[in-house]
C-alpha cells in the first residue's frame, strides 16, 4: 500500500520540481536582462558624462544655462530683439560712443557699416594754378550688436540721448519656452533609441545587411541628436544676448578744397634748322608724289585734249556759218 501512494506522489514531485526550475531560469534571465539594462544606462550616464567634459571646455556652464524671467510665478524664455533709426549730429562720434557703451555692459559689435552718399560736386577755377573743389555728401552707419538680455533696456536708454530726432524705436520679445522643451526631448528621445538599439544589436545575432542598417539607424539618431543639442545652444544664445539694430544718419556736409592743377607738358618740337630741312625735304617728296600722280593721269588728259579740239573744229566750223549768214 505504501509502494502505491509513492508512485501517486512521485508524478507529483516531479511537476513541482519542473516548476521551481522553471521560475529559477526565469528570475536568472529577468535578474541578467536587467543587470545588462543598468549596466548601460550606466554606460550611457558615463558617456554623456564625457561629452559633458568636452563640451565644458568649449561651452561655459552659463552658456548652457538659458536665463529664465518670471512672470507672476511662472517662467518664461524670451527672444528679445530692438531696433532703433536716430538722426545725430555727428554719425562718426555717436557711433564711437555706442561701441563703449556696448563695450560697457557686456556686449560685443557683430556688424558695423559707414557709408556717405555723394549728392554733387562742384569744381571752380578760382586761381590759374588751381581750382576749388566741393563735395556735398551724407554720412549714414548701420550697426548691430549683442548685448546681455538683462542691460538690454540700460544700453537703449544710454543710446537716445545721442540721438537729435528718433525715427523709430522697436522691442520684440518671443518666448521660446516650448521650443526650448520640444528640443530637449528630441534628444532625449534620440538617445532613448540608440540605447535600445546597442541592446538589440548585443543580444540578437544579426545578418550583415541588417547590422548595416542598424548603424544607419544609430548614425541618424545621434545626427538627429547633435544637430538638436547645437540648436538649443543657439536659442540659449538668443535668449542670453539680445541683438540690437541700430541705423544713424545726419544732415549733408559740405567739404570744400583747393586742388592744384597738373601742369601741361608741351609736346617735344626740333629747332628752327632742323624744320627747315625737313620742310625742304618734305616738299621734294610732294613735288615727286604730285608728279606721279598727273602721270598716273595720262589717259585723263587725252580725252581732254581730244576733246578739246573736237569742240573747237566744230566752234570754227559754226562760226563760218554765222558769218556767211550775216554777209548774204
Amino acid at each position: 500500500m505504501s509502494s502505491l501512494l509513492n508512485c501517486s506522489n512521485e508524478p507529483k514531485r516531479f511537476i513541482r520540481r519542473n516548476l521551481v526550475l522553471t521560475l529559477i531560469t526565469l528570475m536568472l534571465s529577468l535578474i541578467y536582462s536587467c543587470s545588462d539594462a543598468s549596466k548601460n544606462n550606466i554606460l550611457f550616464n558615463e558617456k554623456n558624462k564625457e561629452e559633458a567634459k568636452a563640451l565644458s571646455g568649449l561651452i561655459s556652464e552659463e552658456e548652457r544655462t538659458p536665463i529664465t524671467d518670471s512672470i507672476n510665478g511662472i517662467g518664461y524664455n524670451f527672444v528679445k530683439t530692438a531696433s532703433m533709426k536716430c538722426k545725430v549730429s555727428n554719425v562718426l562720434k555717436t557711433v564711437q560712443t555706442v561701441e563703449d557703451i556696448v563695450s560697457l555692459n557686456g556686449g560685443y559689435l557683430i556688424k558695423n557699416e559707414y557709408t556717405t552718399i555723394n549728392n554733387f560736386e562742384n569744381e571752380i577755377l578760382f586761381k590759374k594754378d588751381s581750382i576749388l573743389k566741393s563735395i556735398n555728401f551724407t554720412p549714414q552707419c548701420i550697426l548691430s550688436a549683442k548685448v546681455p538680455t538683462q542691460q538690454l533696456d540700460s544700453v537703449l536708454r544710454k543710446i537716445i540721448p545721442l540721438s537729435e530726432f528718433v525715427e523709430y524705436k522697436k522691442s520684440n520679445a518671443n518666448n521660446v519656452k516650448l521650443q526650448l522643451l520640444a528640443n530637449k526631448l528630441v534628444v532625449k528621445r534620440s538617445q532613448e533609441a540608440i540605447i535600445e538599439t546597442k541592446t538589440n544589436t548585443k543580444h540578437n545575432e544579426q545578418k550583415p545587411k541588417e547590422q548595416i542598417n542598424s548603424a544607419e539607424y544609430k548614425y541618424e539618431k545621434q545626427t538627429l541628436s547633435d544637430e538638436t543639442q547645437l540648436s538649443i545652444l543657439d536659442l540659449i544664445d538668443k535668449i542670453n544676448y539680445c541683438q540690437i539694430d541700430l541705423e544713424f544718419y545726419q544732415d549733408a556736409s559740405t567739404i570744400t578744397k583747393a586742388v592744384a592743377i597738373t601742369p601741361t607738358v608741351m609736346p617735344y618740337k626740333p629747332n628752327f634748322g632742323l624744320r627747315l630741312i625737313n620742310a625742304f625735304v618734305n616738299g621734294i617728296k610732294i613735288f615727286g608724289e604730285i608728279i606721279i600722280g598727273l602721270v598716273n593721269c595720262w589717259g585723263i588728259f587725252a580725252i581732254l585734249f581730244i576733246c578739246f579740239y573736237v569742240s573747237k573744229y566744230f566752234y570754227k566750223k559754226y562760226s563760218k556759218k554765222q558769218r556767211a549768214t550775216v554777209i548774204n
